[in-house]
């Protein structure tokens, strides 16, 4: 019968890790305001605002956001270079704070335009956190988006309260932290969030008609959030912490089995590991390949690990002959980790042969010459691991037993039966 063979062994390359620039200090920068617009008996209906970037700050490297407080205007709209940031269709009687992200220049124009009844007024603000070095360079094609936290908030009476601290692999790079907000009755009306002690959303933020809300976010190694929602039971909404960060380290892979040296069988299972601990390997960029042609499918794959029965895979091995598996993953910044393994695999049984006595043999010899041998010319037998049995009876003591078979010791009985 024909054999497969397989030689184990084990190999993993990795990229070279670029390091990581310095991360200059950040913080948050009022940029504009707050300033108020009122809508007066004869006007203006109209007001026009410069807004100049400090100096030394990048618009590049500024995150940045628009924030409204809304008194009773219903109708109106700001822009911010040319481009509407909130129209008529945001503003109504209900709506008392809107912030939205806006892309900002080293020099800004606002306009603001009133189409309500006079008395009603705007606060307008801009702030924005500085990420000077947001990704270096020569790490931008090393950079990649990533959430390194989801969590969901319940409301309770008569206010929640809950507060839980966190670790991150890296800061340096751009971090927003983004609420998803409940559906019909369960959306969160009020709440208060602070990160770090930073009031980071405000009550004012929420209403019913925020279905969700992101704002940039300074983060360090440590750090504390403390969540606040006042809107009663059965509200709820999820926290999200996004980044953009730059990410030189290859992920980690790692062929967990079979062994190096290893024979092994159908029923072995395959397990492949692997890890990254700043951008993250989404499952869809594992890849496993025998020779030139793709196994991905045939693997069983979760989140950070990928397993396969051998057994499935033995239509693609070479007969005869060494085969060898390459895997690969890319993590989010598009590093690339490579691993390959070689081994042998066997699934044929060992030939077994009764070399004494004969079959069919009769005999009154209640101690007769009893032979057995065995070979495998695949991956040979690697210790004496030979069993005898007559019947039920597991007699091999009784038997010398080497790697080619097993001979019964002359002064040492069988219990066989007669005709046996």
């Amino acid at each position: 019968m024909t054999k497969r063979y397989v030689l184990l062994l084990l190999a993993l390359l990795a990229w070279d890790s670029a390091a990581l620039a310095d991360c200059v200090p950040r913080g948050r920068l009022v940029v504009f305001g707050p300033e108020t617009f009122t809508r007066t008996t004869k006007g203006p209906n109209a007001f026009a605002r410069t807004v100049v970037l400090p100096a030394g700050v990048s618009a590049v490297d500024l995150s940045a956001y628009l924030t409204v407080g809304n008194q009773s205007l219903s109708s109106g709209a700001i822009t911010l270079n040319g481009v509407e940031v909130f129209g008529p269709s945001d503003f109504n009687q209900t709506v008392v704070r809107l912030r939205k992200p806006v892309v900002l220049l080293q020099e800004n124009s606002l306009a603001v335009e009133f189409q309500s009844k006079p008395g009603s007024s705007w606060t307008i603000d801009i702030e924005g956190v500085i990420l000077e070095a947001l990704v270096p360079p020569e790490l931008r094609q090393r950079a990649g988006d990533t959430t390194f936290f989801s969590r969901r908030f319940v409301g309770q009476e008569p206010q929640t309260f809950e507060s839980f601290d966190f670790s991150l692999p890296a800061t340096q790079g751009r971090f927003d932290l983004a609420m998803a907000n409940g559906e019909g009755a369960a959306r969160v009306t009020t709440a208060r969030v602070l990160l770090n002690g930073v009031e980071v959303m405000r009550p004012n933020d929420f209403n019913a008609n925020v279905a969700a809300l992101s704002v940039p976010v300074v983060v360090s190694d440590q750090n504390t959030l403390e969540v606040q929602v006042k809107s009663g039971a059965a509200t709820e909404f999820t926290l999200s912490l996004k980044a953009f960060v730059p990410d030189a380290q290859p992920p980690e892979l790692v062929v967990q089995s079979p062994a190096s040296g290893a024979c092994t069988r159908a029923d072995t299972v395959a397990r492949i590991t692997w890890s990254d601990i700043i951008t993250g390997v989404p499952q869809e960029e594992f890849r496993a390949r025998i020779g030139t042609q793709d196994v991905t499918a045939l693997f069983a794959i979760t989140d950070g690990e990928a397993t396969v029965r051998l057994g499935d895979l033995e239509p693609t091995l070479p007969q005869s002959r060494t085969a060898r598996a390459d895997f690969q993953v890319c993590d989010r910044a598009a590093n690339i980790q490579t691993a390959f393994v070689e081994f042998i695999y066997d699934s044929i049984l060992p030939d077994v042969v009764i070399v004494e006595p004969v079959d069919g043999l009769i005999t009154s010899d209640v101690t007769p010459d009893v032979r057995v041998s065995w070979s495998d010319l695949t991956s040979g037998i690697a210790q004496p691991t030979g069993q005898v049995f007559v019947g039920d009876v597991d007699v091999t003591s009784q038997f010398t037993v080497t790697l080619e078979g097993a001979l019964l010791t002359p002064n040492l009985t069988v219990p066989f039966e007669v005709g046996a």
